[in-house]
């Protein structure tokens, strides 16, 4: 929790390399933490190192394959790359292992929405 706590503080005062490391000592300590891989994932992001964010969710995935929130997050950082074919097969997985949350994607990217290909692969999950 003091590590989440002052990578959360970093971030605030935008010393974003503070920020990094402190999130490294995180999931160090927390391989586990889904929320600190993805709040780390949207640091990179945000910093337009949208490779190195979607290098963070592979990674997070390995450490909790049942984590439906960081199958969505990794279709968003795909789609940014224009990575569709990918995005997509991430979008099957994230569908499979929990539906109900296919809203963080939205969430997180709203401009998906109007991605055709997106809400036909989702809306066969809910006929």
């Amino acid at each position: 929790d003091f590590w989440f706590a002052m990578a959360d503080a970093y971030y605030k005062l935008n010393q974003i390399d503070e920020s990094v490391k402190a999130y490294e000592k995180v999931l160090e300590y927390n391989p586990v933490d889904i929320e600190a891989w993805l709040d780390y994932s949207t640091v990179l992001y945000e910093q337009k190192k949208i490779l190195e964010a979607s290098e963070i969710i592979s990674e997070a995935i390995k450490h909790n394959p049942d984590a439906a929130e960081l199958y969505y997050r990794m279709v968003a950082y795909l789609f940014a790359m224009g990575q569709q074919n990918e995005a997509l097969t991430y979008l099957e997985t994230a569908l499979n292992t929990d539906p109900d949350k296919h809203y963080i994607l939205f969430e997180y990217l709203p401009q998906l929405q109007d991605n055709h290909a997106i809400v036909d692969l989702i809306s066969r999950y809910f006929r």
